[in-house]
């Protein structure tokens, strides 16, 4: 065992990078506690893992074994083992090799539970042997719930791949010798393999099929375990009703079937979708926390789960007496735990409570150092890389915060030594690695380091369903870091420009960062990303990459021909958001006059250093690759104190060149599909003037129009299956959202969200000549508060396959909408009039002619993707 010297406050060195932890099954009873927590290194391991279907114990008749039941079922695994021991010897003196190989499957079990791996693996290992070759129906049988055994023994240690592989060969043999219950149970417990390796999706697919199926069945032990299993996949892909729902199911099942230990592990994975719940309700937090006091005190099988979680709850809700009181029960419940997987990531998890807990009385660190001890040592004795790879890492993660710089990068490097083949686990020590090399001064390797997490997240994207959502992506406090610190490093110069190649990484890691924002949004990798060069798509267009960084506004100007240029502001990030956020507000006000010295504030940041480049390259348009909150904001309500820059260049906004697709749109030879309520509907108002709108691009397009009662799903989904539309307009109630759920559009009969729409437009994905060109959504707005609420505009444009989306950040004057939108497919009929440049002159005109001169009425059109 390495050994290594007392830990010292000798400097707090404290970054919060939060992310979420999703731990698996303690003992026997596999319950499955998620915990959520935020430490400077990310412990998250082990996704979702639940029990088997059945109790795998082989039932035999033999005394012995009897016996050895006896024993394991009241804990006492010592003594279970030499029972079992003995039924051995006996079943190889008679040569019954069957009894044999059932004695060696149930020994494995009492192994796994004193956490004696070699021996498990042995013993299951000899079982399989014996049945090799068994012709009888009855060895078949036998076969099969072995190899359960050894689906079980596998997942505990982390193998849910050789798990899965297990539990499939036990499903072949159970429908050849035609018992459907044991098929159904050996697919839920592949969807619990899938979890654990991340596919949460695909489980999902499997336990919603099964549980329906199960669902015309009487109550079973199989249904609440399947149930527990898909609310613990749906609430890490984040449906947290639908989770919610499935396990309060699970539970008053349990309750029927007076399954007790199945009953306290659906209840604390109820517990968990509260907690979940939480982070926009806090009195979901306290039922939460109801539930792990409850099982604390009435369940033992539970009782172990139940104090971690309290405990991670109290720390989390910053109630630290409470916390520091339960110390003793969760300390002596530590000890309790049998070597496996799950009892490192336990160590792991109360690690991160630690680190959160604010005491007076208590030597944190040093606790926390031994835990890691412990916790390592249990890694070295199970073999487990993967394991040891997360306790080195977090180990090193605390040397860094108490300013033992030498020794956190040498654990680090041993960390990611232990995960050189595995990205998922890799990047995080990458990033730590960088940050040392930093704070020591070493630049270069810092820039290194930084840059191989980010290829490393890179590679993660082309596979993110086989990814922990709960990992991949506490995104902001995770993912964003590496990014904007890489940023940093790269334009970091004490004078003139950063290198031409610096500036080339610092502009394809921001526009990195925006493509997995985006995947992050979708929890899955949707996008695909195709460098290109801006001359090839424009040779009068300039793209701006505004970067908010912590003491500063960067902001790379690609022109066309030209290298790229730096311009940096000093400014903190906080006054930078403050004063977006004000903006938005005031832009969205037409009684306002806040607006236009706060417009004219974030011009300056953002656009005054560049003016001169601009003209110099007679500049028409401005194509922006916004930042966080800057999306919010239509950089077209910018001012230079004389004019809005809507007024000088056509605007757009993309999350980066690499997913524009560059084609011109001929209006005259395309089909045009129109949708809209002007009706009051689900509790939205009328939009009175939406009846107008469609009917004036009528007049100036031909279109099918679906309005009212017409505007239904079904019927949106039949035209745009049968006709290949090349416009699609919406003039409906909509709402961009941070959250994925709550980003949506509203239909006659019902809400549509991003992937339902993919969905509805999915067939089109067959006719590559007939892609969406133009998607018009003439009637939405950000979700108020949300300061982030942009990012579902780009998602909606991103999802819906258009290659440019046209769409409100807040809800306009209906009246004006209804001008401005007819003029500007007027103006699109013009030839070689770019879609930039139309509603640059349509919005120009309602700033002018109209005297519309508020930018609430004509700034809040965005143009996002190909402005061609």
């Amino acid at each position: 065992m390495v050994s290594y010297p007392l830990l010292s406050m000798k400097k707090q060195y404290q970054r919060e990078l939060l992310s979420y932890l999703s731990w698996h099954r303690l003992c026997l009873s596999l319950l499955g506690v998620g915990c959520m927590f935020a430490i400077t290194v990310v412990f998250s391991e082990e996704r979702v893992l639940a029990e088997p279907t059945e109790q795998v114990w082989v039932a035999n008749t033999n005394n012995l074994e009897q016996r050895g039941k006896a024993l394991f079922d009241a804990r006492q695994f010592p003594q279970a083992a030499d029972v079992l021991r003995a039924a051995v010897g006996q079943y190889q003196q008679r040569d019954n090799r069957v009894g044999e190989a059932i004695a060696l499957s149930n020994l494995a079990l009492v192994y796994e539970q004193l956490g004696q791996w070699p021996e498990a693996n042995q013993a299951i290992e000899q079982s399989l042997e014996l049945l090799q070759g068994q012709s009888t129906p009855e060895a078949g049988q036998l076969l099969a719930q072995v190899l359960n055994t050894e689906g079980q023994l596998k997942l505990a240690q982390g193998q849910a791949q050789l798990a899965l592989k297990a539990w499939q060969r036990s499903e072949e043999i159970f429908t050849q010798i035609g018992d459907t219950e044991a098929v159904t149970r050996s697919r839920v417990n592949q969807a619990q393999a899938l979890q654990s390796m991340g596919q949460y999706r695909r489980s999902i697919k499997t336990l919603r099929k099964v549980t329906t199926d199960l669902a015309e069945q009487p109550d079973s032990l199989t249904e609440v375990v399947a149930l527990r299993s898909l609310g613990e996949a749906l609430r890490v892909a984040g449906e947290l009703p639908d989770a919610r729902e499935a396990l309060e199911k699970s539970v008053e099942m349990a309750g029927r079937l007076d399954l007790l230990k199945n009953k306290a592990a659906a209840q604390l994975s109820l517990g968990n979708v509260l907690r979940a719940e939480g982070e926009n309700d806090p009195m979901q937090l306290q039922a939460a926390l109801r539930i792990y006091e409850q099982l604390a005190t009435e369940s033992d099988e539970s009782q172990v789960q139940a104090f971690l979680n309290q405990f991670s709850l109290l720390v989390q809700m910053k109630q630290f007496a409470q916390a520091e009181g339960l110390w003793p029960q969760v300390s002596a419940s530590l000890q309790q735990l049998p070597l496996s997987r799950s009892s490192i990531f336990a160590y792991l998890n109360v690690v991160h409570s630690l680190s959160q807990l604010r005491s007076t009385s208590m030597d944190t660190v040093a606790i926390r150092a031994q835990l890691f001890r412990q916790a390592l040592k249990q890694a070295k004795t199970l073999g487990d890389g993967r394991a040891e790879s997360y306790v080195l890492g977090g180990l090193g993660a605390l040397y860094e915060e108490t300013g033992q710089w030498a020794e956190a990068e040498r654990l680090t490097q041993q960390a990611l030594k232990k995960a050189i083949n595995d990205p998922e686990i890799a990047f995080r020590w990458q990033w730590q690695l960088g940050r040392l090399q930093k704070v020591q001064g070493n630049r270069d390797k810092a820039i290194s380091a930084y840059s191989g997490a980010v290829q490393t997240l890179k590679l993660l994207r082309k596979d993110l369903i086989a990814v922990n959502p709960e990992v991949q992506f506490s995104f902001r406090d995770n993912v964003e870091p590496i990014h904007r610190q890489l940023v940093d490093l790269l334009l970091e110069v004490e004078e003139g420009q950063p290198s031409s190649k610096n500036l080339e990484a610092a502009r394809l890691t921001i526009e990195s960062l925006q493509l997995a924002e985006l995947d992050n949004f979708f929890r899955e990798a949707c996008l695909d990303a195709n460098p290109v060069v801006i001359d090839e798509i424009d040779p009068r267009a300039a793209v701006v990459y505004p970067i908010i960084l912590p003491k500063r506004v960067a902001v790379i100007v690609s022109l066309p021909g030209k290298k790229l240029r730096l311009y940096s502001t000093e400014v903190s990030s906080n006054k930078v958001e403050r004063t977006v956020d004000r903006l938005r507000l005031s832009l969205g006000q037409p009684n306002s006059t806040r607006y236009l010295a706060l417009s004219q504030q974030v011009y300056n940041w953002l656009l005054r250093p560049a003016e001169a480049d601009f003209i110099d390259s007679k500049t028409e348009t401005l194509v922006f690759v916004l930042d966080g909150v800057l999306r919010n904001v239509p950089m077209s309500a910018l001012h230079d104190g004389e004019s809005y820059l809507v007024e000088r260049y056509a605007v757009s906004v993309t999350p980066g060149l690499q997913l524009v697709e560059p084609k011109p749109l001929v209006l005259d030879q395309v089909k045009v599909l129109t949708a809209g309520l002007s009706q009051p509907v689900q509790g939205f108002s009328g939009l009175p003037y939406v009846e107008s709108e469609l009917n004036q691009i009528g007049t100036i397009v031909s279109s099918r129009n679906l309005l009212n009662q017409a505007f239904t799903r079904s019927a949106f989904q039949r035209e745009v299956s049968t006709e290949p539309y090349s416009v699609v307009h919406l003039a409906t109630h909509g709402q961009f959202s941070s959250k994925l759920e709550d980003t949506f559009l509203l239909t006659w009969e019902d809400k549509v969200n991003i992937t339902q729409l993919r969905d509805l437009l999915r067939t089109r994905e067959l006719r590559k000549d007939s892609a969406i060109e133009l998607l018009v959504l003439s009637a939405c707005e950000t979700a108020v508060g949300d300061s982030r609420a942009a990012l579902g505009l780009a998602g909606m444009a991103a999802r819906s396959g258009a290659r440019t989306t046209l769409a409100t950040l807040w809800q306009v004057d209906d009246q004006a909408t209804s001008i401005l939108m007819a003029r500007f497919y007027e103006l699109l009929n013009i030839n070689d009039m770019s879609k930039a440049r139309a509603l640059q002159v349509a919005q120009k005109e309602m700033l002018i002619k109209l005297n519309r001169q508020h930018p609430s009425y004509w700034s809040s059109y965005i143009l996002l993707g190909n402005w061609k």
